[in-house]
């Protein structure tokens, strides 16, 4: 469990600041929660799995279980628990290690765990926060970009989760100004 602790840090997660984060030695399990409180879900990270598509993909790198309401997925984002009613901005972001990087920060951040969040528009609209996208430099990215009411899509190949700890509070710094 140690490695995977140290992983999880070095991909920016402090694992002590997240609710019902649970962490074994091969795999690690994030709660996603509803603007309720309620648990809807859960995304599941195993760092030595791949992303093929395969017969049980609770095996792969990541698994995405949402509960299902009237026959859709529940509403949910990733990082509800940390949103700071004080600060009127929400970054959005693709996934979990990308929006951890603004938490270290005390930023507001929702991973949408998705690039494509249609299922998420009139309730990140419904919130009254600005909605600011971090984007990808792809084609996937250029989606995410369409639900910020302001959206920065970065260059192809550079990603939030793989910036320096200089690079990205550079990064935050242009934003925030």
């Amino acid at each position: 469990m140690d490695c995977m602790i140290k992983h999880l840090k070095d991909r920016h997660l402090n694992p002590d600041i997240y609710q019902g984060l649970s962490i074994c030695s091969d795999v690690s399990i994030f709660p996603l929660w509803n603007l309720s409180g309620q648990m809807v879900g859960y995304q599941q990270y195993r760092p030595d799995g791949d992303k093929k598509k395969r017969r049980n993909p609770a095996l792969g790198k990541y698994y995405t279980r949402i509960k299902k309401e009237s026959n859709k997925a529940a509403i949910t984002a990733w990082g509800l628990d940390m949103i700071n009613v004080n600060n009127r901005r929400i970054y959005l972001l693709e996934g979990i290690f990308k929006a951890c990087r603004f938490h270290n920060l005390g930023l507001n951040a929702l991973a949408t765990i998705s690039n494509n969040p249609q299922n998420l528009k009139g309730w990140l609209m419904s919130l009254g926060y600005e909605l600011y996208s971090v984007c990808d430099g792809d084609v996937a990215g250029g989606e995410l970009a369409k639900y910020g009411d302001k959206s920065l899509i970065l260059p192809e190949g550079i990603y939030v989760d793989d910036m320096s700890n200089l690079e990205f509070e550079e990064l935050i710094r242009n934003i925030e100004t």
